[in-house]
């Protein structure tokens, strides 16, 4: 019996079991898309129509929505191999043409960047990992996104100062119509 789980058949026939120790927090939350950095934190082992696959459990590192959980199916068919191979390669596995032996805790705790997209499931939508990358790609692009905000930033700044110019010169053509339109008044001299 699984030490992790705290349990023992009760008189009525049902299973007693300890919840106290256990994290029921929801972990399947939506994220929106993009990319983010994650960990893999466990594997666990499956048997399908088409024979075993592992279940990669990974949560999101660092930022705003660290600690999000993504499960991955990666299937051992023949044909599916090379979803595994694409991530073993982002966590910066070689992966050569020939037989590899493979060992699920030397997986733990391996980083990869992922993109995250939403998609349909039963009726629901949720968040998952859509592609995996290295590490390196991912603070590339985070550097690039940074690299056009900062242009985007400067971009708004300039076009701001350009309406402030606008609108000095509206004004000042404003002031000029109100001179020409209001009459100048002008005093009456007594002889």
């Amino acid at each position: 019996m699984d030490r992790r789980l705290k349990s023992r058949t009760s008189r009525t026939g049902g299973v007693l079991i300890d919840f106290s120790d256990v994290d029921t927090q929801q972990r399947r939350r939506k994220i929106p898309s993009g990319d983010y950095a994650f960990r893999i934190t466990e594997i666990d082992d499956g048997e399908g129509e088409k024979g075993p696959y592992w279940t990669v459990i990974s949560e999101v590192t660092s930022g705003k929505y660290e600690g999000f959980k993504d499960w991955s199916r990666y299937s051992f068919s023949q044909k599916a191999l090379w979803k595994l191979a694409q991530l073993l390669t982002a966590c910066g596995i070689e992966v050569s043409k020939k037989k590899m032996n493979l060992r699920k805790k030397d997986l733990i705790g391996l980083e990869f960047g992922a993109s995250v997209e939403e998609e349909e499931y039963e009726g629901k939508v949720r968040s998952r990992i859509a592609d995996v990358f290295p590490m390196s790609e991912l603070e590339e692009s985070d550097e690039d996104e940074e690299e056009t905000e900062n242009a985007n930033e400067a971009d708004d700044d300039e076009d701001e100062e350009e309406v402030d110019d606008e609108d000095e010169e509206e004004v000042d053509e404003d002031e000029d119509e109100d001179e020409e339109e209001t009459p100048k008044k002008t005093k009456k001299v007594r002889r």
